[in-house]
């Protein structure tokens, strides 16, 4: 089972971003919930923030999280290994940070397209790595890998299009 969740310490997470932004990052992961993303909580820590300039477009952006957990009980599907549906939400959750960490939107998810490469099961440890595409007004993306650190595979990996909606009508 998780572990009680709290918060991580900005000054433990490596990267480049500063360090309002790392925990900004670890605060959210932190806030909980009783949804079906809760059961990640206490069992997905942060280990890197980092913000830089785009290799192909050095004025822009672009924002790395890394973030590891362990696959427990409660995440296997009926042939024992990682549910797709987790895979998807580790795509989903991590797929934001990235834009949690630039300032400005995170929006609501559009699209989250999923490709499975390999198994993980009970006990092996992931690493999760997103990165933004882009950062625009009102589209927002980031693609995302997941990485069997135990069998040194690629588990999954994706692309999460979000969106900023539009302000309710009166």
């Amino acid at each position: 089972m998780s572990k009680p969740s709290t918060s991580q310490n900005a000054a433990d997470i490596a990267g480049t971003a500063p360090n309002e932004v790392k925990q900004r990052i670890a605060d959210v992961l932190a806030m909980g919930g009783s949804g079906f993303g809760s059961v990640l909580e206490g069992n997905l820590d942060v280990k890197e923030v980092s913000i830089g300039g785009n290799a192909e477009e050095p004025s822009k952006k672009e924002a790395r999280i890394v973030c590891e957990s362990v696959v427990e009980e409660n995440m296997l599907n009926i042939g024992r290994t990682l549910h797709g549906g987790f895979v998807a939400l580790y795509i989903d959750v991590c797929g934001t940070f990235p834009l949690i960490a630039l300032p400005g939107l995170s929006g609501v998810t559009l699209n989250l397209n999923v490709s499975y490469h390999s198994p993980a099961k009970l006990g092996d440890k992931l690493r999760i790595i997103t990165t933004t595409l882009s950062n625009g007004a009102r589209v927002l993306s980031t693609r995302g890998e997941i990485w069997n650190i135990t069998t040194k595979r690629l588990v999954a990996s994706g692309v999460h299009i979000k969106m900023e909606p539009s302000a309710p009508k009166l």
